[in-house]
């Protein structure tokens, strides 16, 4: 019972490859399974196709580019990002500490001094804030 059943997919399968290949307009080909004589020896021209080097690929351009970071994920570089370590002074003679995040170095500055491109506009009692061009930041003691 088994083996018939085996035989008659085998032979569904057969059908529904004939059928796909006469979609791709190639005759299907069955051969029966009969003794031949060996092959033939290879031809000068079959040891020529064999022992040729394969073609050489064409590099294709990646499927995928590589993000860049986002500015919240990089390590900061030197006069991005500061951290006030602590205030000294009066009013009128306050002093900064500030220390750059990137390579730890901390720094002394009055108001109207600059840090690394960045100048101190103003220190109160807890913050400082700092301009660049346009762009300010206020850091505060924490």
């Amino acid at each position: 019972m088994k083996a018939a059943l085996l035989l008659f997919a085998l032979a569904a399968m057969l059908s529904w490859a004939s059928l796909e290949l006469g979609k791709l307009g190639a005759a299907p080909t069955i051969v029966a399974a009969t003794r031949t004589a060996p092959p033939p020896a290879p031809t000068a021209l079959v040891d020529t196709i064999q022992s040729a080097p394969p073609p050489a690929l064409e590099a294709a351009a990646p499927l995928f580019r590589p993000a860049a970071l986002p500015a919240a994920l990089r390590e900061p570089q030197p006069g991005e990002a500061f951290a006030l370590v602590g205030l000294a002074g009066g009013a009128d003679d306050r002093v900064a500490f500030l220390r750059d995040e990137a390579d730890q170095r901390t720094f002394t500055a009055r108001t109207g001094e600059d840090v690394r491109d960045w100048t101190i506009e103003d220190a109160s009692d807890r913050c400082v804030v700092l301009r660049r061009a346009q762009r300010r930041q206020t850091i505060c003691l924490s």
